[in-house]
């Protein structure tokens, strides 16, 4: 629902995890649950609500210690301060998120974090550190050959690139994406 830009979908599915996790009490899934409606509250404008949903997802993935939760719930509440042009705070959950999900083997996560840590140091201003994060995403995406990730990432260094002056590199990585 989300990427299909279907703002009451989006919505629902996130209130219905919610719904569900609520029911098993303090857990892991109830901090993946709060994390999940701070971006989704964030889209529809509701952002006192989505603040306490950070804040409540915050305290439960501390309750919980768990590597996934912890894993999850970054990478949402990043995607929150990622909206609201809390970048600093964004950058940070985004590294924490990706190496939860590294240290849990599960890299497609990880490069997902770490692809949106690139996009928020991007937004910064810190273009070489962007870059080297797309440039990481694109090792290891082509590695395990994701084709999907690869290509979302060529633009993101490509940008990078340009912003540092390094024409050529970033033609070729545009070149590689068409």
């Amino acid at each position: 629902n989300y990427s299909s830009d279907n703002t009451i979908g989006t919505l629902h599915g996130a209130v219905s995890l919610l719904n569900e996790a609520e029911i098993a009490g303090p857990s892991p899934e109830l901090a993946i649950g709060y994390s999940g409606l701070a971006p989704v509250s964030g889209i529809v404008s509701l952002h006192p609500l989505a603040r306490a949903y950070r804040r409540r997802a915050l305290n439960m993935m501390h309750m919980a210690n768990d590597p996934y939760s912890t894993a999850r719930a970054t990478q949402n509440i990043g995607l929150y301060n990622l909206g609201i042009g809390n970048w600093d705070d964004a950058a940070q959950q985004f590294k924490l998120s990706a190496e939860a999900f590294a240290s849990l083997g599960y890299q497609r996560r990880s490069d997902e974090s770490s692809g949106l840590f690139g996009n928020t140091n991007h937004y910064i201003g810190n273009f070489k550190v962007s870059l080297d994060s797309f440039e990481h995403v694109l090792e290891t995406s082509k590695r395990r050959e994701d084709l999907q990730l690869y290509m979302l990432v060529l633009t993101g260094a490509a940008e990078n690139l340009l912003r540092l002056g390094r024409i050529d590199e970033a033609a070729a990585y545009c070149e590689e994406s068409t």
